[in-house]
């Protein structure tokens, strides 16, 4: 993202100058005021990379109300600045719930930093998410720093996004043995179901987080209208232009054992009767 501060491995991007924030492509009539959403009353999570250590923590740390232009002052303590080895600088917030506005609308943060001057996030969007079936949230982690993003510290990465359900995808996986007489053998067979997931209206910015989802070795998905999470693994993602403003995106993924396997041999087999006697039936 042109004029974006740090990894575009991030999903909430953050600006040095607030002009630079994220626009849209030529052609797009919607011009949507944001494209990161977050749950009613929480502040997002976020790191951004800055170009050399402040010479005292944050002055300020500010929340822009975009509806009714109101301000809103947080605790700049609260907020992680970290140097590497290498000398490279990220600040970082954790997320903490309950902290943030409890009314829904459109928000920006603003940060001001010693020698350094304001950082501005992106638009972001607080939403209340209980009444609807549609909308998820990923969850995303790794064990080591990452594409320039430093997960050693702790951080998580949030994103909420509304998606349905589309047709499974059904892997085969079938060996064979050939034996001398060219009889062909069937050694296994099994089937995998993968869960599929599209995505509406993702802007450009967001896709290259999203295309690095399956190098983190963390990701859950949280349904939230039932608020079952899912540990992921096998995950792919790809996105494809729906109009000038958006992509739609496709999520495949799988949940745990959905491997289903023809088993070559029969396994023994007993028939426990009404007054605990075995009868072996192989």
């Amino acid at each position: 993202m042109l004029g974006a501060v740090g990894s575009n491995a991030n999903f909430l991007g953050w600006v040095k100058n607030q002009k630079s924030q994220t626009r849209f492509r030529n052609g797009c009539k919607e011009f949507p005021a944001a494209f990161f959403t977050v749950r009613k009353t929480q502040i997002p999570k976020f790191q951004f990379e800055i170009p050399s250590l402040p010479t005292l923590m944050a002055n300020t740390w500010e929340i822009y109300d975009l509806t009714d232009n109101s301000v809103v002052t947080l605790d700049p303590n609260d907020l992680y600045i970290y140097e590497t080895s290498n000398l490279r600088y990220f600040v970082e917030f954790r997320g903490e719930v309950g902290s943030g506005s409890n009314i829904c609308g459109y928000y920006q943060m603003k940060i001001n930093l010693p020698t350094h001057g304001d950082y501005w996030s992106e638009v972001y969007q607080l939403v209340e998410f209980e009444d609807t079936d549609d909308w998820w949230r990923l969850t995303v982690s790794h064990t080591n720093d990452l594409d320039d993003v430093m997960y050693q510290t702790g951080h998580e990465q949030d994103f909420y996004f509304k998606a349905f359900f589309d047709q499974p995808e059904i892997v085969l996986n079938k060996k064979t043995i050939v034996n001398g007489e060219q009889t062909e053998t069937t050694t296994l067979l099994n089937t995998k179901e993968r869960t599929v997931l599209k995505i509406p209206n993702l802007i450009d910015a967001v896709i290259p987080a999203w295309n690095r989802l399956e190098t983190h070795d963390t990701i859950a998905l949280n349904r939230l209208f039932t608020d079952e999470t899912y540990n992921l693994t096998q995950v792919n993602f790809s996105s494809k232009e729906l109009n000038d403003c958006f992509q739609i995106g496709t999520l495949s993924f799988e949940i745990g054992n959905n491997t289903f396997t023809q088993s070559v041999n029969n396994l023994s087999l007993s028939r426990v009767g009404h007054d605990g006697s075995i009868d072996d039936l192989t």
